[in-house]
């Protein structure tokens, strides 16, 4: 069964077409598949960082703290700063209400958390600071951003080529 060659060429358009539509499709829905992943994987990094501080540092803090050791205490919240995805500490003294801060304070796309913070003297457990943490997600985004162009390319790339061998071989097998 042969085809005219003008409906072959409408048939092969069609086919192009068809397979461009689907195979974007495939390609967004992937992509979001796989920002996804991306994004639960790198927001869980950011969290475990935070149980870090909380589980670690916060009793190597409680001493500093209660002695008032401002300067080794400030020392210590620039070090946790230098830890992927935070961005500021603020540890506010009780009861001379001192603040110590370390790091830049964003307002974009953070995550903050309020940590109270308690110590045992004599038997008597009494809160001596609040702490405040600021976790950024700008790398977060910038990073999935660069992966959106990347994906979005490279499956571009692979449905064009995949295009232009089935029109090849439509053209060879249902054009003889």
């Amino acid at each position: 069964m042969f085809l005219s060659k003008k409906a072959q060429e409408n048939l092969g358009v069609k086919f192009t077409i068809y397979i461009l539509l689907f195979s974007g499709f495939l390609a967004i829905f992937n992509t979001g598949i796989q920002l996804f992943a991306e994004y639960k994987v790198e927001t869980g990094h950011i969290d475990s960082n935070l149980t870090q501080i909380k589980k670690v540092q916060i009793p190597a803090l409680r001493q500093q703290i209660w002695h008032m050791d401002v300067v080794q205490l400030k020392t210590q919240l620039e070090n946790f700063t230098k830890i992927d995805g935070i961005n500021y500490i603020s540890i506010v003294l009780f009861p001379s209400q001192v603040e110590v801060t370390a790091g830049k304070n964003s307002e974009r796309y953070t995550q903050r958390e309020q940590i109270p913070i308690f110590y045992t003297y004599q038997g008597v457990t009494q809160k001596i600071a609040d702490m405040e943490v600021i976790s950024s997600y700008d790398q977060i985004y910038a990073n999935l951003i660069n992966m959106v162009a990347l994906i979005l390319v490279t499956q571009f790339l692979k449905t064009s080529l995949v295009s232009m061998f089935i029109i090849y071989l439509f053209y060879t097998l249902v054009g003889k």
